[in-house]
């Protein structure tokens, strides 16, 4: 939106083309003026080349910012096909580059192909912009811009913890631990309830919140069963409003392996909530350890354990870290900093 916003303001019209989109963010766009189309291009490439070919010239489109695609997708050529000249590519998806000699070869060439019409590519994370440069890319055509943080939404509220207590009743003495994710492989979610098994092991008092769904949801549900642990589980589901969960919780734990950068890091360290998190693909970008939260070894049950156990018995550090939290993602990560830098990989094609 602020993306949008900032475009409305020079007086170009941005629109936006989703896959899907829920009701309550479509209705948002629209009523500040911002059309939103919805076209899947998993249902077929010659229908979807159709019609975005339609949306382009109705609403005479000569730029787009292609994301949540992957690069191997023939997105890039159809809106080339489609008389596109300026193309950008904005690299999001999360996962590593595992591939070896021949396939690692195989990979590169694809992606030359793929990407060839292409004018700016933009990594999320340093982290994505090395996978995009082992993969061949042009390192002259590759900016990193991070992700920002609306920090007027996201922000601490010292009143959370109480309502979130008198709503799970949350004892004064449990220590709140809390994720937001998709309940898919790479989050590793599992990692975080086996840690929590070993603090119950340890009588460590903890209430774990789990935000957000996806497919591994039942599994995950049987495994806090299987630990013993599954009384002190609250799935939260969906949230629509992360941030009213977050505010109330001593720590905010990721356990990905390969995320491409942790933008709901950023915003639970925006609410002034500590983080500890695999020290894997962009997470290090963003959490100074020991400052404003913890890494440990990827898929390492133990050591999320052992880290959650430390902040658990050290709350004035919590408090240091929850402060640190709020000034960093200030400084490096907010939503202004990200719309400039988004702006200036425009403009280096506008201005040719």
């Amino acid at each position: 939106m602020a993306v949008c916003r900032a475009l409305q303001e020079r007086g170009i019209t941005p629109v936006l083309v989703y896959a899907d989109i829920r009701d309550e963010p479509r209705q948002m766009f629209e009523r500040a003026g911002i059309p939103v189309e919805v076209l899947n291009y998993r249902r077929g490439i010659l229908p979807y080349f159709r019609t975005i070919r339609e949306i382009f010239r109705r609403y005479r489109i000569d730029t787009v910012d292609i994301e949540f695609f992957r690069y191997f997708d023939l997105i890039h050529w159809l809106a080339r096909f489609s008389g596109i000249r300026n193309i950008v590519f904005t690299e999001s998806n999360s996962g590593m580059l595992r591939a070896r000699s021949w396939k690692k070869a195989l990979v590169r060439l694809r992606a030359a192909l793929t990407v060839a019409p292409v004018k700016r590519l933009v990594a999320i994370s340093e982290f994505v912009q090395r996978q995009m440069l082992e993969l061949g890319m042009d390192r002259r055509k590759v900016t990193v811009v991070h992700k920002g943080v609306d920090t007027a939404r996201f922000r601490p509220d010292s009143g959370a913890r109480q309502g979130l207590a008198g709503r799970y009743g949350i004892r004064a003495d449990e220590f709140a631990i809390g994720t937001v994710c998709v309940l898919r492989p790479f989050k590793h979610v599992e990692v975080l309830l086996e840690a929590c098994g070993l603090l119950a092991g340890r009588k460590l008092p903890f209430r774990l919140f789990i935000g957000g769904d996806g497919p591994l949801k039942r599994d995950l549900m049987m495994l806090s069963e299987k630990l013993g642990i599954a009384d002190r589980v609250c799935w939260l589901g969906h949230l629509a409003k992360p941030e009213e969960a977050m505010r109330g919780w001593d720590v905010f734990v990721l356990p990905s392996v390969g995320e491409a950068f942790g933008f709901v890091l950023t915003e639970a360290m925006a609410c002034g909530v500590p983080a500890i998190a695999s020290r894997s693909g962009g997470i290090p970008e963003i959490i100074e350890h020991g400052r404003t939260g913890l890494l440990v070894p990827p898929m390492d049950r133990a050591a999320f354990a052992d880290a959650l156990e430390s902040l658990a018995g050290n709350p004035a550090l919590r408090r240091e870290m929850a402060a640190r939290c709020v000034e960093r993602v200030g400084t490096s990560f907010s939503v202004e900093t990200a719309v400039s830098r988004t702006l200036a990989v425009y403009d280096s094609l506008w201005k040719r």
